[in-house]
């Protein structure tokens, strides 16, 4: 949650930018979200892989190093 505007509107506005201010394409979100209809719709604006907040930080460095490591994940 932030406090002026959500992480799925960020998104939206990355969307709608020209150019994506990510080199790489990848959107990780990192996020509490637990209601289905905003996984998904996370999921569809960021292109990527949703990672729930209820993980120790290793399993984190591994799970975004994996998504890294993806061949979509470097596709232009």
């Amino acid at each position: 949650i932030m406090p002026k505007i959500s992480g799925l509107d960020v998104m939206r506005k990355v969307k709608e930018s020209p150019q994506p201010l990510t080199p790489n394409k990848c959107i990780i979100f990192l996020t509490n979200l637990d209601k289905g209809e905003e996984i998904k719709e996370a999921l569809m604006l960021g292109n990527g892989y949703l990672i729930k907040s209820q993980i120790t930080p290793g399993d984190l460095v591994k799970e975004v190093q994996l998504y890294l490591s993806q061949p979509q994940a470097s596709a232009s």
